[in-house]
């Protein structure tokens, strides 16, 4: 799978962001994550967005959520279904193993 060209992402995230109003949604994406959709960090514009999924699909149109995937919301585990307002934090990321 051939994914976005950075400076492309970086604009085309660059449109959600709303200035004016400051409403804001701060996402991050660690380990296999972040190498995949090709950045660690982003915010968005939290206008129109209103659960980790939307977060998701507003940063990351060109890829379906891996099964594995999970997601925080404000550091504590979440469905991505759960709401997110202005302010949040929302990271995604593998699941995490041990041994």
């Amino acid at each position: 799978m051939r994914l976005p060209h950075r400076d492309s992402l970086r604009k085309r995230l660059a449109l959600l962001l709303d200035p004016i109003s400051g409403m804001s949604i701060n996402i991050r994406f660690f380990a296999s994550l972040a190498d995949r959709v090709g950045m660690r960090e982003v915010t968005i514009s939290s206008e129109g967005v209103d659960t980790a999924k939307d977060v998701w699909l507003a940063c990351v149109r060109s890829m379906d959520i891996p099964g594995n995937a999970r997601v925080a919301i404000n550091q504590e585990y979440a469905s991505f279904d759960a709401a997110v307002n202005d302010g949040d934090e929302v990271a995604f990321f593998p699941p995490v193993t041990g041994g």
